[in-house]
């Protein structure tokens, strides 16, 4: 996420938590959908648990006269199958009381706690891979004002019990946008000892073996937790967590289920309450001798409950967070990689007399294991080579800086060799490539040996593709792969090689599986005739509009699908004498 947009993100998430009114939350989601997500149709429904059905609560599309007689029963609602799915292509159509209307995404803001949001987007989303993260995060935030402000209401149009739950949700809030975590955690077990009239709690979070660790410990030490256990043992907080609800233990002097084990700690009642979300547990809050009624259905456990449930959010919201900034930092390292990758490979034609020569390689990701390199051997001689390594990402990549800088050692720094002789390089190459610890891997290769003086072509095969050579002069397209395993593989290996004649406006296309094997929406690969039909189209024109021509219907095949495999080509054109 780039820093104007992060900034930008927490404006829109402190507009939200000021909103104290529905009405005002809406507007304002309203306009921050259109500008930093482009979505402008879109209905919302809150689940009733009253009545269990869900409610239209706002909605573009619909008059706001007819939101109140919208609705539908909990079993029959027909949009939570769309819930984690990505955009529809096409939409899905939903008829809501004799109205049509279009449902491309749909999430489920929140399934805890009071309230539950149904967010629907009745048009599809542009660049959704890009701004989801941003998206899901705004949603839930949205989520978790949508619960401040039905409270609110309430408040308003019922009695004032109810106005100490407000406080301690506003202050609560104050803190729903914050990315401190130890901020976020010490409001929580100030606001919990004040609504339950409180001496001491602690809170402990699961760790990365999710083992339950001690994080605020305000006069209560985790020796004192754990020493409350039942009669099998077990630990109080562990069964909280195992069992995701709340436990209230409200005499434990005379309690047939728990004691203290050590009797270290005075502790009279206690309540164990999980910090889950329907993602994941987070933690724990444990509160100790509440001066508040502990029965389930008291107004102290009711907010705390809510509380707690807020705050689980906006743990889960603080570690995605922390994880989509470890993630920036990774994808900068990769980028910064893919910069020194694409560095390795040519940046300039070799200046061979006879030959119209252009290559590209194209990473799924910042890096790929798709690689080609122009070697002047002689005046009259010039290698090309194009490699693709198995897997793809980092570990391809090193693998192929490793490769390409072994094939330049080898071709580059031993004699020259007859034609006849090739073979024993790339067989010699294979060895000593072999011989490294690739822990599987191996890299198909096709290596090319043009001698314009001659007017040959020499060709070894490495368990590549094909080389296509397109005839000028008769119009035939000749498929040549002669040679042996891929590189790695097998040490030892026999290669054998092929030596043909090539003329004036011959066309050669060397190519990685990542042409060929490209697919549409349909599964159907884009295939070699394609491939071919391309080349014959272009034939008069220059090597560089011939790979152009190629990766340009390639995509257009493929449509809007990502790629999912690395691509290179290289175009040779033989040129006139």
């Amino acid at each position: 996420m780039r820093d104007d947009a992060r900034v930008s993100l927490q404006q829109a998430l402190i507009h939200v938590h000021t909103a104290m009114e529905s009405a005002e939350l809406y507007r304002t989601m309203r306009r921050h959908l259109a500008e930093q997500f482009g979505i402008r149709q879109f209905s919302v429904f809150l689940f009733n648990n009253d009545t269990e059905q869900y409610n239209l609560d706002f909605s573009t599309l619909v008059d706001a006269a007819e939101w109140d007689t919208i609705f539908f029963p909990r079993e029959e609602v027909p949009f939570e199958y769309f819930d984690g799915q990505p955009p529809l292509y096409l939409p899905s159509t939903i008829s809501w009381f004799g109205y049509d209307f279009p449902v491309y995404w749909v999430t489920l803001l929140s399934s805890r706690g009071e309230i539950a949001v149904a967010f629907i987007s009745h048009e599809y989303i542009d660049d959704f891979d890009d701004c989801r993260e941003n998206l899901e995060l705004y949603l839930t935030h949205i989520g978790l004002a949508l619960v401040k402000t039905r409270l609110y209401e309430q408040v308003c149009d019922s009695n004032e019990e109810h106005v100490a739950k407000l406080e301690a949700l506003n202050e609560m809030g104050e803190v729903l946008s914050s990315l401190d975590l130890d901020r976020i955690l010490a409001r929580l077990m100030e606001l919990s000892l004040k609504i339950m009239d409180a001496e001491v709690g602690a809170i402990l979070l699961r760790g990365e073996e999710g083992q339950l660790e001690p994080t605020i410990e305000w006069g209560l030490q985790e020796r004192h937790i754990k020493a409350l256990v039942n009669r099998e043992d077990r630990q109080f907080v562990d069964l909280v967590m195992e069992n995701a609800e709340m436990l209230i233990i409200d005499d434990l002097a005379h309690d047939e289920i728990f004691h203290d084990r050590d009797r270290q700690f005075s502790i009279n009642s206690v309540i164990g309450l999980p910090l889950l979300t329907k993602k994941a547990p987070y933690g724990i809050l444990v509160v100790v001798n509440p001066g508040a009624d502990l029965g389930e259905t008291c107004r102290e456990v009711d907010t705390l409950r809510t509380v707690a449930h807020l705050a689980s959010i906006t743990i889960e919201n603080f570690l995605y967070h922390r994880q989509v900034v470890s993630q920036e930092k990774l994808m900068g390292q990769m980028r910064v990689a893919g910069e020194i990758q694409r560095g390795l490979l040519p940046s300039m034609t070799p200046n061979h007399a006879g030959f119209d020569i252009s290559g590209i390689s194209i990473p799924a990701t910042n890096v790929g294991g798709d690689f080609f390199d122009y070697l002047s051997i002689t005046p009259e001689k010039l290698c090309i080579v194009i490699g693709d390594v198995s897997g793809k990402g980092l570990p391809a990549a090193l693998l192929m800086a490793m490769t390409r800088s072994m094939i330049r050692a080898s071709l580059l720094l031993s004699e020259p060799q007859p034609e006849d002789h090739h073979k024993n390089q790339v067989a010699g190459l294979n060895t000593l490539i072999s011989q490294e610890n690739l822990n599987g891997r191996f890299v198909t290769t096709l290596f090319i040996w043009l001698n314009r003086a001659r007017g040959t072509l020499t060709l070894v095969s490495a368990g590549h593709n094909p080389l296509l050579l397109f005839r000028a002069a008769g119009g035939t397209v000749e498929s040549l792969n002669e040679g042996g395993l891929p590189l790695g593989i097998v040490a030892h290996e026999e290669y054998e090689e092929q030596t043909v004649a090539i003329a004036p406006n011959d066309i050669l296309v060397m190519y990685t599986d990542g042409i060929p094997d490209a697919r549409n929406r349909e599964e159907v690969c884009y295939g070699f005739s394609r491939l071919q039909q391309v080349v014959w189209a272009y034939a008069n024109q220059s090597a560089e509009m011939i790979r152009d021509a190629i990766l340009a219907d390639v995509k257009r095949f493929a449509g809007p699908q990502p790629e999912n495999d690395d691509m290179a080509v290289v175009v040779v054109r033989i040129s006139p004498l």
